[in-house]
């Protein structure tokens, strides 16, 4: 049936039903719902035959049904007739949202309830847009009290004072109570000289900006402040923002200096310092003086000009270095050639300043001019080379003087000793001795300087092992016990328990001769030298020997002390009439140096010295037999003479003297026959034909070198085993080494000992 349009309910009706912006519908007295509109539809998601007929408290939280809120409505709009709210309510997906609800109660002509009217509004994006600007005002608000700067938000027209944060509080030390005093409050907090520059400003709105001091705190601190115009049509509002700029300009000013004084420093440094940018490439700082080191600008160095003045020889090195730079950098070293022609040399040192994706895109560069160091290295190597040049030479030239002194010194030796052996008057005899001690004092002192000269070139080879101090002692005290008898001076030795020492034993025992030999030189008669050894404990396994020797002698002066151990000084007329020559003590502190020790002394004037050698110690280890000679000058004897046949020894030997002391050893061996060769060629010529049973080889002859001859015996099948002896004046280990390991039989030093070559021959014979 359609409706009656002519009533106005009827229009009221049609109203209602259409309406989709608000949900109404009619509840009867028990909140039944009676009628449902298109605007319930859309807002709460029921069509009207979902609803109709169920209880209007399904479209509230279950929070509000648990408390009975509808109810609360029915009843509040039944007493007052009228009842309105804001609150959530429930649509048919679950989903809240929230509403301005309107409830009406319904009366008929006798006013008796007969239902109610309902108007639901939804409010949610009105309410998000509220909630939205709260908590934007909220955040904006905590913003300005946790800002560093003052903030102030006045009405300039009516000068009140609207908000203040709490920075502002604490700049101006001032209350937000009495900042809304207004001019006064500020007038206290900015310096006066500055306020009325300030004052001038604070009917403008802004915006403006300026900086004032101020005295909130003893110390005067700088105020940047910047007025904020915020007028619109109703309101004049602006905003002061005040920002203590003190620490920024006292850091920027720090930074200012900084900058000058680095500034200050490159200019003062010889080096030139760049900083380059790759891509695209460019110079972003250049020192003062690249244009001193390098001869160019820092356009130049992007440009060709720098390129150009690389050294051609060393640009592709340059160019390379630069294409393979990493995030590691590099260094170079390359010339190049200056305006004036000239050429220097420029070591380049380049480490990365920033890194992108392991990249270097930022380099630090270093250009120091090295020219005078490359020049003084190269004057410096040239001065090396020479003086090892120079060195080499002087080892020629002792090498040479010894050979060329041994040689003579053999024969004069080796006859003195032949005629030692032979019947001679006690005149002749005393001569003899003295021709004996003479050259073994020469031989001495030959050695002793090529032992300095080994021990200065670092060529002394030593053979360190474990020694019995017990025994080079005794052979030592053995050794200068004829010195010591003459000069009527006693030498004993003693220890509670001898050690063992690590040391070269023929270097040790060299050593304490000549320590001996001093004591007993320098002593007085009647005189006392005492040997004594002990073993000190260390940490671990650095256990030392310590050898003593004490003399009663004539003593040293302190100030003489640090001179004793020079090559060739004696020390002054308290020497003049003693022989030496002053290098026994330089060689011995050499050596025992060398053999990882030290020799100290000790002494007092007119009472004597103590020279004490401290050595590491040694392991025990047993000794064999060894062999004691009494008389330095051995008799000499007749070998064995049961021999059958006759055996041949060849001398291949240049100087005649030594040829003729050769022949008069051999005379005294009668089963022996030399045969003498002065040149290799014809030693080689005598091997052949004589047949020889020995050979004795001088290393230096004329045509040829004793080595080359010695590589040509062995060569020779038929004389691989043939005794090859050699005599030579060359007394180097390296060199009796080598020809030992070339096939030599023996080795014997010149000047020879004539007991040792009569042993040899004794001993080859022995062996045919």
């Amino acid at each position: 049936m359609e409706p009656n349009l002519r009533s106005p309910e009827a229009w009221f009706q049609l109203l209602v039903a259409v309406i989709e912006d608000y949900a109404i519908y009619m509840l009867d007295p028990d909140g039944i719902v009676v009628t449902w509109n298109r605007g319930a539809e859309q807002i709460k998601g029921y069509v009207g035959a979902e609803v109709v007929g169920q209880h209007f408290s399904l479209f509230y939280t279950a929070e509000d049904q648990a408390r009975d809120h509808p109810g609360f409505e029915l009843e509040q709009a039944r007493i007052h007739g009228h009842f309105v709210e804001e609150g959530w309510r429930v649509r048919k997906d679950g989903s809240t949202f929230w509403a301005r609800v309107t409830l009406t109660s319904l009366r008929d002509a006798s006013g008796e309830l007969i239902g109610y009217g309902k108007v639901t509004h939804d409010l949610t994006d009105r309410r998000d847009a509220a909630d939205e600007l709260e908590a934007s005002e909220q955040r904006m608000r905590m913003l300005i009290e946790g800002s560093s700067d003052g903030f102030l938000l006045r009405d300039h027209k009516n000068r009140r004072l609207l908000y203040a944060n709490q920075t502002i509080c604490r700049i101006t030390g001032k209350t937000v109570e009495e900042l809304s005093v207004g001019r006064p409050a500020l007038e206290a907090f900015v310096e006066p000289a500055d306020f009325d520059r300030f004052d001038s400003k604070l009917n403008d709105p802004g915006p403006w900006e300026l900086e004032v001091r101020s005295r909130p705190n003893p110390e005067v601190r700088v105020m940047r402040i910047r007025s904020i115009d915020l007028s619109d049509e109703g309101h004049g509002w602006s905003a002061l923002v005040i920002e203590d700029i003190t620490e920024r300009q006292r850091r920027e000013r720090a930074l200012v200096d900084s900058e000058e004084r680095f500034t200050q420093l490159l200019g003062a440094l010889t080096d030139a310092f760049v900083v380059l940018d790759v891509e695209p490439l460019a110079v972003l700082y250049c020192s003062p003086n690249v244009v001193k080191v390098l001869g160019t600008t820092s356009a130049g160095l992007l440009g060709g000009q720098f390129r150009d003045s690389i050294h051609p020889d060393d640009l592709d090195t340059v160019v390379a270095a630069w294409k393979g730079a990493t995030a590691a950098g590099y260094e170079l070293e390359f010339r190049i050639i200056r305006p004036d022609a000239s050429v220097a040399w420029i070591r380049l040192r380049r480490w990365p300043m920033r890194i992108e994706d392991g990249r270097a895109t930022r380099f630090g560069s270093v250009y120091e001019d090295i020219t005078e160091r490359k020049f003084a290295a190269a004057e410096l190597s040239a001065a090396r080379l020479a003086a090892e040049r120079a060195n080499a030479a002087k080892n020629d030239f002792l090498s040479r003087m010894s050979h060329e002194l041994r040689t003579p010194l053999n024969a004069v030796l080796g006859f003195a000793q032949l005629m030692r052996s032979d019947g001679l008057s006690d005149l002749q005899s005393e001569a003899i001795d003295h021709i004996l001690r003479s050259g073994d004092h020469l031989l001495n002192l030959i050695n002793d300087i090529l032992d300095i000269s080994r021990i200065e070139n670092g060529r002394l080879e030593l053979s360190t092992e474990p020694v019995a101090v017990e025994d080079v002692v005794s052979e030592a005290v053995r050794l200068v016990g004829s010195l010591a008898v003459s000069a009527q001076v006693s030498v004993a030795a003693y220890s509670d328990t001898w050690p063992t020492v690590l040391a070269d034993r023929q270097r040790l025992r060299q050593v304490l001769l000549n320590l001996l030999t001093n004591a007993v030189k320098y002593n007085q008669r009647g005189g006392r030298v005492d040997v004594r050894s002990w073993l000190v404990a260390g940490d671990g396994d650095d256990d030392a020997v310590v050898i003593a020797v004490t003399d009663t002698g004539i003593g040293i002066d302190e100030a003489n002390v640090p001179r004793l151990f020079q090559p060739f000084e004696r020390l002054g007329d308290r020497t003049a009439d003693i022989e030496g020559v002053g290098v026994g003590l330089a060689l011995s502190k050499q050596l025992v140096l060398a053999m990882g020790g030290e020799l100290l002394v000790e002494s007092v004037v007119g009472q004597g010295s103590t020279f004490t050698v401290r050595l590491p110690a040694g392991t025990p280890h047993s000794l064999g037999p060894s062999e004691v000679v009494d008389d330095p000058h051995v008799a000499v004897g007749h070998g064995p003479t049961d021999r059958h046949g006759e055996l041949v020894v060849l001398s291949i030997e240049d100087n005649a003297s030594n040829r003729r002391l050769l022949q008069r050893m051999v005379d005294r061996r009668p089963q022996w026959r030399l045969v003498q060769a002065s040149t290799g060629a014809e030693g080689l010529a005598r091997l052949a034909d004589s047949a020889p049973h020995l050979v004795l080889l001088d290393l230096h002859l004329p045509d040829q070198g004793g080595a080359e001859l010695l590589a040509a015996v062995r060569a020779n099948p038929a004389q691989a085993r043939l005794p090859v002896v050699i005599l030579s004046a060359d007394a180097t280990p390296a060199q009796i080494t080598r020809l030992l390991a070339a096939g030599a039989t023996d080795y014997l030093t010149k000047p020879f000992d004539v007991p040792t070559v009569l042993a040899v021959l004794d001993r080859v014979a022995a062996e045919q």
